[in-house]
C-alpha cells in the first residue's frame, strides 16, 4: 500500500494467479524457499515505461524500505 500511495503498482504474485496465496510457481521452481517467495513483489514493466519510471518507482522503493525498517517517516 505505501508503493501504491507514492504512486508505484506492485503486485504479489502474477495476474493469472491473483487471489491465490500460493507462492509464485516460477520462483519456487528457480529454488526459491516458499517462505520467502510468498514476501515477493512484481513490478511490471511495458513498452511505454521510460528510464524515469523506472527510477521513479527505485526511489519510491527505496523510500518504502528505510520507512519499513523504522529509518525515516513516509
Amino acid at each position: 500500500m505505501d508503493l501504491q500511495n507514492l504512486g508505484v503498482l506492485v503486485s504479489s504474485g502474477s495476474a493469472c494467479a491473483a487471489g491465490s496465496s500460493e507462492p509464485s510457481h516460477v520462483l519456487t521452481a528457480l529454488g526459491i524457499p516458499a517462505e520467502l517467495a510468498t514476501t515477493s513483489v512484481r513490478f511490471s514493466l511495458g513498452r511505454e515505461t521510460t528510464e524515469a519510471h523506472v527510477d521513479s518507482a527505485i526511489r519510491a522503493t527505496a523510500q518504502v524500505i528505510a520507512h519499513l525498517r523504522g529509518e525515516h517517516a513516509l
